[in-house]
């Protein structure tokens, strides 16, 4: 690959011999949209993400009893808490078509994830003749972004990205007045997803530009106005603005603990991927000729080395900025064979994967069923710390949570922090969960917590496929009696030692002995 000039203007594209095909329309593009749309499919039919159940339980308000979420209604520690549902919308049609079939939600993810790649190829097709290079080029892209592909709302986050950098692509090659549909598209953003702050940034990046050149500049700050106000008219108004900035360039505990706002482990051999396409966006970004496509890529690489949730932006500009300075490149014909073999085997096998895995209901062999089914039968009010990834699916069947998904959307930062404090076990861990009057915990077996559980005393009182349930010791002392009347000096839990709680006219004492075992005395005064 060779940089080679660029020009705001049309160009002229070879038509000449050779294999020039008309994106998205030729064979070889068909086929290779099908093996990465059903290689999605068979991934999504057998996972779901932990905050899948939550959304579907959020979509079902909107529906089922027609209001937009605005206060908690799923935990026992924050109910009634404000709320910024900015996904209710996505929640609302996740929840329509999961009713009608999973199966078909499955399919809808997958297409969306597919969709910017589509666009971003005939967007690329523009500037050179479209080849098996560029067809390869797109298909890495999209290897690059698949570990973010999931059922969830941000899919909807790449394609309006790229909507709009062909808009203002348009724009800067033929003036076009469809520029204006920037601020319709805004519109539909912010109520779609939060990641609609995106797109202000994208316009102003284009209207700096648009400020040295000394041209277009009255419509291109014409459009960022329009691009920042309209986004407003959404449920929440300006909170939402508000919410969004403090989730994505905000101080908040999910930013340092949340795996996905991390920047990407490149000492996981699977994101070597990300980490080649970021060097060679880089590189092609810098010696780009065309301002808009040097920003955007400078841009998109420093916020994917932020955050492993812009990486989807990143790889859609590593195909709109490098295509146009790709060298053409006659594939012989071995090779071309070999390519339409490799994508023919690719969609035998992904084809073979989705016809096993289709489903009429979401993959469950991940959730606590049994754990839940235990604690219904047995602890029916019972308040209940889970695992984060869990506490979606229990939000789903109804019962009471401490901590989901939604993390900042609804939760405070302190609330946040007990959460991860008892998961990790740091610091006074245990104060947390007679804080908030924990009578049983649910994990894995293998997490930290769950051994540190045992040497607490805390007693196993179930264990299930993949979960583990844990009964805070003395709970028929102490904790039975919450209440109007509760204890008047708080109990305090140490590795096996005396503990005494008292009430009054009742004095117990709880001695713990080590292990699982615990002994009860109660005397009464």
């Amino acid at each position: 690959m060779e940089p080679g000039p660029q020009s705001t203007d049309p160009p002229t594209l070879p038509t000449t011999a050779g294999h020039v095909w008309k994106v998205p329309f030729s064979p070889a593009a068909i086929a290779t949209y099908a093996t990465l749309l059903s290689a999605e499919i068979a991934l999504h039919a057998t996972t779901v993400t932990p905050d899948y159940f939550v959304r579907i339980a959020s979509g079902r308000l909107v529906v089922n009893e027609h209001i937009i979420p605005r206060h908690d209604p799923f935990t026992f520690t924050v109910r009634g808490r404000s709320w910024i549902d900015h996904e209710w919308l996505i929640g609302a049609v996740m929840y329509v078509t999961q009713k009608v079939s999973y199966e078909l939600l499955v399919v809808l993810a997958a297409l969306a994830a597919l969709l910017p790649f589509v666009i971003v190829h005939r967007l690329a097709a523009k500037d050179r003749r479209d080849d098996w290079l560029l067809l390869a080029l797109v298909a890495a892209a999209f290897a690059v972004a698949w570990r973010t592909f999931a059922i969830r709302p941000q899919l909807i986050n790449p394609i309006i990205f790229i909507a709009i950098v062909w808009l203002i692509d348009d724009r800067r090659r033929t003036h076009s007045s469809k520029i204006w549909l920037i601020a319709p598209l805004m519109l539909v953003w912010s109520n779609l997803q939060a990641g609609f702050l995106v797109g202000p940034t994208v316009v102003g990046a284009w209207t700096l530009i648009c400020v040295i050149e000394r041209r277009d500049v009255g419509v291109s700050l014409a459009v960022l106005g329009a691009s920042l106000i309209v986004p407003v008219v959404n449920p929440y108004g300006i909170d939402l603005y508000r919410y969004a900035l403090t989730a994505s360039v905000g101080p908040n505990v999910d930013r340092a603990l949340v795996l996905e706002w991390r920047s990407p482990d490149f000492h996981d051999p699977l994101n070597a991927p990300a980490l080649l396409g970021m060097v060679v966006l880089f590189y092609f970004g810098v010696r780009s000729a065309e301002p808009f496509r040097r920003v955007l890529a400078i841009g998109t690489v420093a916020a994917s080395l932020i955050s492993a949730r812009f990486v989807p932006f990143f790889a859609l500009s590593l195909v709109y900025v490098v295509a146009p300075q790709m060298t053409y490149v006659a594939f012989p014909l071995w090779a071309r064979r070999s390519f339409v073999a490799m994508i023919t085997a690719g969609l035998m096998i992904s084809g073979a994967a989705v016809v096993g895995t289709a489903t009429n209901d979401a993959p469950l062999g991940m959730q606590p069923t049994a754990g839940l089914a235990y604690l219904k039968q047995n602890a029916p009010n019972a308040r209940l710390y889970a695992d984060q990834s869990w506490a979606s699916y229990l939000t789903w069947t109804g019962w009471p949570t401490f901590f989901d998904t939604r993390t900042h959307q609804v939760f405070p930062e302190s609330l946040i922090a007990d959460y991860h404090k008892v998961e990790m076990t740091r610091g006074d861990w245990l104060s947390v969960l007679d804080r908030w009057q924990i009578d049983y915990v649910m994990m894995a077996p293998d997490s930290d917590l769950a051994e540190a559980l045992d040497a607490t005393g805390w007693t196993r009182v179930f264990e299930g496929p993949i979960e583990v349930i844990w009964r805070r010791p003395a709970a028929a002392a102490d904790w039975l009696l919450r209440g109007p009347g509760r204890w008047q000096a708080a109990s305090k839990i140490s590795n096996h030692r005396v503990q005494i709680a008292e009430h009054p006219g009742l004095r117990v004492s709880c001695v713990v002995a080590s292990g699982l075992r615990t002994r009860e005395v109660a005397t009464s005064r």
